[in-house]
């Protein structure tokens, strides 16, 4: 039975160069609602105590195994179709990633080797960045060692937090500056 949001049709994966269909995966993809992958990630795991494989900005992938029971993927399915109900009137704006002109004050090799010290991510403004920051996904970094950190940097991490989008080198709202 179709539901949107589960449901991908065979031909149409193997039918597209480089694509093969795996019967043990499970693609959930409620982004046309306005529902992220993290959001959908964060929900199942804190919510359903059901954990996906992988998520990005719009997919959650979820693998079916031998073990699983038909119980098992019944809850599973019905986890994501509650999800995809409650979250009718709550369309929430999927962020948009930025690409940022690097200022860099010093080489990479140079703010590695460089004392740092950890601050709160707003103390952190005008400081030269000790660590990369990178959002996960889409896994590019923002912030390289040695680059400065600025107001509009602080201010598209806070966006993306607020989406649930993993950041490395943001750590309990704290990030590596050089001393």
């Amino acid at each position: 039975k179709r539901h949107r949001g589960l449901f991908l049709d065979k031909e149409e994966v193997e039918n597209q160069l480089g694509c093969n269909y795996d019967e043990s995966k499970l693609l959930i993809n409620l982004y046309d609602k306005g529902i992220t992958g993290g959001t959908v990630e964060k929900v199942l795991r804190e919510s359903y105590g059901v954990y996906t494989e992988l998520w990005d900005i719009q997919y959650d992938l979820a693998y079916v195994s031998p073990a699983d029971s038909i119980d098992d993927i019944r809850y599973l399915f019905n986890s994501v179709k509650e999800i995809s109900e409650n979250f009718k009137d709550e369309v929430q704006e999927s962020p948009e990633f930025e690409v940022f002109k690097p200022n860099k004050k010093l080489s990479i090799r140079e703010a590695f080797y460089s004392n740092k010290k950890k601050v709160n991510l707003e103390d952190g403004i005008n400081s030269t960045s000790g660590d990369f920051i990178i959002p996960y996904p889409p896994g590019i970094p923002v912030i390289c060692p040695g680059e400065l950190i600025e107001d509009k940097h602080v201010e598209y991490f806070k966006r993306l937090m607020d989406e649930n989008v993993d950041i490395l080198g943001i750590e309990d709202n704290c990030i590596s500056i050089l001393k």
